[in-house]
């Protein structure tokens, strides 16, 4: 487990790096790579991660959250 949290750490560390720069993590639009990774990325915090230290990933989904069409996933 420990192993997965820190792959998973590693991973969000590469998201934050590009969304603190940029809006979208592909290109200078909203892309599948955008839709691939918010389904896992906005339930980050139930797995334990913080996303408080991710400044440019929560306002990714804030951004991701407010487009036309998005429609929620709730995990039941």
């Amino acid at each position: 487990m420990a192993r997965l949290l820190e792959a998973g750490s590693r991973a969000l560390a590469v998201m934050e790096h590009r969304l603190g720069a940029a809006d979208w993590l592909a290109g200078e639009a909203f892309s599948i790579a955008d839709i691939s990774l918010y389904a896992y990325t906005h339930m980050a915090a139930d797995g334990g991660y913080d996303l408080r230290l991710c400044p440019g990933i929560g306002r990714w989904l804030k951004r991701v959250a407010g487009l036309p069409q998005h429609l929620p996933i709730q995990a039941q």
